[in-house]
C-alpha cells in the first residue's frame, strides 16, 4: 500500500509505504496477500485495510484473511499497522477471518471485503 502524496498534481511523490507479505509484527514472517478494500475514518487518521486480493479460476491470491487497522500521521503522512489492534483468540496483529466460530455460530473461514468505519 502505497501513499502518495500528489500536491503537485505533475510531480505526484510516495510518502508512505507499508507491505501485506509479511507480517506487522515480524517482518521476517512472510504472509500471503495484499490489500484489498481500504477505508478512512472520518478524521482522515485511520484506515481499515482487508488483505484479500483475487480467487478466480486462472489466478488465486487469496491473502491472509485479516483486516488491519492502519494510523496515518497527518504531519508527516506516514502510515503504520496499528499493532494494537489485534485478534482476540489469536493475539496477533489484525482481526482474522479464517476461523471456524462466530459469534452467530459455526461459520467457518470468511473473507473481508467491505469496510466502514462507524461513530
Amino acid at each position: 500500500l502505497v501513499l502518495i502524496e500528489v500536491s503537485v498534481p505533475r510531480k505526484p511523490r510516495p510518502v508512505s509505504e507499508l507491505a501485506f507479505d509479511r507480517d506487522p509484527a515480524d517482518a521476517a514472517r512472510r504472509r500471503e496477500g495484499r490489500p484489498h478494500f481500504l477505508t478512512l475514518d472520518a478524521r482522515n487518521r485511520r484506515a481499515a485495510v482487508s488483505n484479500y486480493t483475487i480467487d478466480v479460476p486462472a489466478l488465486r491470491l487469496d491473502g491472509d484473511r485479516r483486516v488491519y487497522l492502519l494510523e496515518l500521521d497527518p504531519k508527516t503522512g506516514r502510515l503504520a499497522f496499528d499493532r494494537r489492534f489485534r485478534d482476540e483468540v489469536t493475539g496477533e496483529v489484525g482481526l482474522d477471518f479464517n476461523r471456524e466460530s462466530w459469534p452467530h455460530g459455526r461459520t467457518g473461514a470468511a473473507r473481508p471485503h467491505a469496510l466502514l468505519f462507524v461513530p
